[in-house]
């Protein structure tokens, strides 16, 4: 929620519309988290400018919460080679990873 609504968008005001959806990690998706950042190229994915400017990450925690609950993570990222984007984090944990596009064949929708 907190890395949404640090921009200034329509996403941000949706974010801030249902901070009810968004949830602190319980005790499996924290030890995920660690298990992500025990892969030492997975660490890069930490931006240092974040880090000194107080940013927010939630990657890995998307990931986390889809690994626990057993579900799709759905983002426009694109896996790129020795990059530490959540399809890559996705793909070596072998958690199913979809791009909207994709996201929307699998539900049948169009528009």
């Amino acid at each position: 929620m907190r890395e949404l609504q640090n921009k200034d968008d329509f996403i941000a005001e949706w974010a801030k519309n249902r901070e009810e959806i968004f949830c602190a990690p319980n005790e499996q998706e924290a030890r995920f988290v660690s298990t992500i950042y025990q892969v030492r190229h997975f660490q890069h994915g930490v931006e240092k400018k974040k880090i000194l400017n107080g940013g927010y990450i939630a990657d890995p925690f998307i990931v986390a919460k889809a690994k626990v609950l057993g579900r799709t993570v759905v983002t426009n990222e694109k896996i790129k080679e020795n990059a530490a984007k959540i399809p890559n984090i996705c793909k070596h944990f072998e958690i199913e990873c979809l791009d909207f596009e994709g996201f929307m064949e699998l539900e049948g929708l169009v528009f």
